[in-house]
């Protein structure tokens, strides 16, 4: 579809440098045009639209103009790649103030003539460009249509034949079914009907293909219940589900899968059993999915009924550039506004179904798109996005999903932390939700990289994923006044499942050799223990050890330091501040480091502890936590009880603190308590000789402080600990 005539004439004579040229001078006027199909007056539309889901009938506007400005040209580092063609638009739309939005065009009349230059930077713009018009895909109205399922066969086809990644699943018992517990039968392609299938040793289907549904639950959708099971299994006409739902099934009969999985029909929703028991399969469910369908926006049809096809597709317009030459709409920032931000993302529940999943359908506001661990595509791209638009899809594609099927402990290392920054930041409906959204993660994980599970952390990287941070920074990550502590048990206070907290890590640990025994030995260049860890225990509260949890405890062995007083500033967090100040026998010196207290957590009638866990050589930082008796435990460890209020990190690693690790080398017992044979001995050495000594291989920042060390240390005391 051509732009329109006031498009067209921009791109002929392009605007005068310097100056504003008049594009449209009212909304009436940039309705008409979008609705007669101009693509540049489309993409304005996305460009100032709140989110995919607003229709521009829906916007009223007072005021609106959008002037062209200035024409420049970009080249590309690529020798005879496409060059790209810029215009900024300085838009004035009520009752925002102007903004600059850019469009984007690729210059086809310069990508020469050989076919293999183009093809390496932007696969399918020959295409686009008319030579081979039988490739050139034409969307229609709806995404039914043969030639997008044509698209989404040769996706799956490609994908199960090409990529090693996709085709990983985790290891299932032997002879196992590959289908989950329960699936519902669509009864062939041509069917109007279905039925709830219960897998079992006499069913005749063992191995098949199955689509898993990954969505927002919403009111009055169809749930299986105990009053209903046995009616589902019998053959159920397709119209007593909602619209979406028959969509769904037109969609898996237009590709020849006959089986499908929706958690709201396939687990029993009032049967807290059957929950705990299906949460703990999510790994294989959808892990073993041929495809997992997205439903990123709520829709009543998912497949775009009387959507305009001629905006939507990747439309080639003339421009100015000496002679007349061919250029390419390209919609930047489009594709990720439609499937990364869509609404479905800030679900907890659907950011594990997104990672275990190796292939995804999304369904977006105006197409559909294809993302598996290695590649991304829609239906304007069917053959692969352009270069300058794949980065818009990539954090979904590849680095996170792709390296959950490596098995190198160095490639998985640090990825449990990404994974926890990530998910902190999606919401659940019921908090209690809060480990068991995540459990098939952990599953996989612990079957990728065998460790033991503890409350969301990892037994061998125990003190380092300790060190979590909450970035609420004062502010509440729903709604209320600060972090939200659940209101039941879900986790203990040293685990960041604990409340719904907004998560991250000391940089400084990223990338480091932490693994315990490992960091015992003192041979990790960038990272020293400042704590042992002696033993945890946790007690589930089903059969599933990733799920739920009754209880848990960890003990450390660890220096504790008296935090005589904390002064606030109306926030849960205060950065460098001087208000915090350590007990020493004779004097009072200001901790000039960031103290971060959970005041969820805080009680002010009881005494503080810093209990240093970390030190990293390379920043000079020291990192631990703040910790509190319990007013009440659970009975269970060693020692006094302790809960985390909070975490501390003093970046300068100043006299006072090199001291207090001098004076802790002299004080640590020979002993734990219980003793540990060998690994508690192999910490206690090394801890001696690297702190009473300062041998840090000759680093000369460590060698200023040993010189430059004053008389005074914060004292405190080796203390078995128990936190829960």
């Amino acid at each position: 579809m051509p732009a329109c005539g006031v498009c067209q004439k921009i791109l002929d004579t392009g605007p005068h440098e310097n100056e504003l040229t008049g594009m449209h001078n009212s909304w009436d006027s940039l309705i008409q045009s979008i609705e007669k199909g101009c693509p540049i007056c489309f993409y304005v539309w996305q460009k100032i639209r709140p989110d995919p889901s607003t229709h521009y009938r829906d916007v009223q506007v007072n005021r609106f103009e959008c002037r062209w400005h200035e024409w420049r040209q970009r080249s590309e580092a690529i020798e005879s790649a496409p060059a790209d063609i810029r215009f900024d638009l300085w838009i004035s739309q009520l009752p925002e103030s102007y903004k600059t939005v850019e469009v984007h065009l690729v210059d086809l009349g310069l990508c020469g003539t050989s076919a293999s230059s183009p093809s390496q930077t932007l696969p399918n713009l020959r295409k686009l460009r008319g030579h081979d018009a039988t490739a050139h895909v034409v969307l229609d109205q709806n995404a039914l249509s043969n030639p997008t399922i044509d698209s989404i066969v040769s996706w799956l086809e490609h994908c199960q034949k090409h990529h090693k990644h996709c085709r990983y699943t985790p290891s299932s018992p032997k002879g196992s079914n590959n289908l989950p517990a329960r699936f519902l039968d669509l009864h062939g392609q041509r069917s109007k009907t279905w039925s709830l299938v219960v897998a079992g040793d006499n069913h005749p289907v063992r191995h098949s293909n199955y689509i898993a549904l990954s969505h927002r639950w919403a009111d009055g959708m169809p749930k299986l219940l105990k009053t209903n099971i046995d009616r589902y299994q019998s053959s159920q006409r397709d119209d007593v589900l909602p619209q979406g739902y028959q969509d769904i099934f037109a969609l898996c009969r237009r590709l020849s899968v006959q089986y499908v999985w929706i958690d709201s029909l396939c687990i029993l929703q009032d049967s807290n059993a059957d929950f705990q028991k299906e949460a703990s399969s999510m790994t294989e469910v959808y892990s073993g999915a041929y495809c997992t369908l997205s439903l990123s926006w709520n829709s009543e049809s998912l497949f775009f009924n009387g959507r305009n096809p001629c905006t939507t597709n990747p439309t080639v317009e003339h421009h100015r550039h000496g002679d007349k030459r061919e250029a390419i709409v390209l919609a930047h920032g489009q594709h990720y506004k439609e499937v990364a931000k869509a609404p479905l993302f800030e679900r907890g529940w659907v950011f594990q179904e997104t990672m275990l999943s190796p292939r995804i359908i999304h369904t977006g506001r105006e197409q559909l798109y294809w993302i598996c661990r290695q590649d991304s595509r829609c239906e304007a791209y069917p053959d692969g996005f352009p270069t300058k638009l794949e980065w818009e899809l990539g954090t979904l594609s590849s680095s996170m999903r792709r390296d959950f099927t490596k098995t190198s402990s160095r490639d998985l290392r640090q990825l449990w932390d990404l994974v926890v920054k990530q998910y902190s930041r999606t919401s659940l409906t019921y908090e209690t939700d809060r480990l068991v959204a995540l459990s098939g993660l952990a599953r996989l994980w612990a079957s990728l990289r065998p460790d033991d599970y503890i409350a969301g952390l990892w037994k061998k990287r125990i003190l380092s994923n300790l060190c979590w941070i909450d970035d609420n920074d004062g502010a509440p990550q729903s709604k209320g006044g600060g972090p939200v502590l659940n209101s039941s048990y879900i986790a203990p206070s040293w685990s960041w499942a604990s409340g719904s907290y907004v998560i991250s890590y000391p940089a400084w640990i990223s990338g480091k050799r932490d693994e315990i025994p490992h960091l015992y030995s003192f041979t990790e260049p960038q990272m020293k223990p400042l704590a042992y860890f002696q033993s945890y225990d946790v007690t589930p509260r089903g059969p599933d050890p990733f799920g739920q949890i009754d209880c848990a405890y960890i003990t450390l062995v660890c220096y504790m330091t008296r935090l005589e007083s904390v002064e606030f500033a109306g926030h849960n967090s205060q950065w460098w501040a001087t208000g915090v100040s350590l007990e020493e026998p004779k004097k009072t010196q200001s901790f000039h480091g960031r103290v971060n207290l959970t005041l969820t957590h805080y009680d002010q009638s009881l005494p503080c502890f810093l209990v240093p866990l970390l030190l990293g050589v390379t920043g000079s930082a020291i990192y631990g936590l703040v910790i509190q008796q319990a007013v009440q435990g659970h009975g269970k460890g060693h020692g006094k009880q302790y809960k985390r209020i909070g975490h501390f990190e003093d970046r300068a690693f100043g006299r006072a603190y090199a001291n207090t690790m001098e004076l802790a080398a002299q004080q640590l017992p020979g002993r734990g308590d219980p003793p540990q044979i060998g690994e508690y001995q192999v910490f206690e050495q090394n801890f001696k000789r690297c702190f009473s000594s300062w041998n840090f291989k000759e680093d000369s920042h460590f060698q200023r402080l040993k010189a430059a060390k004053g008389e005074w240390a914060f004292e405190g005391e080796w203390e078995t600990v128990t936190l829960i």
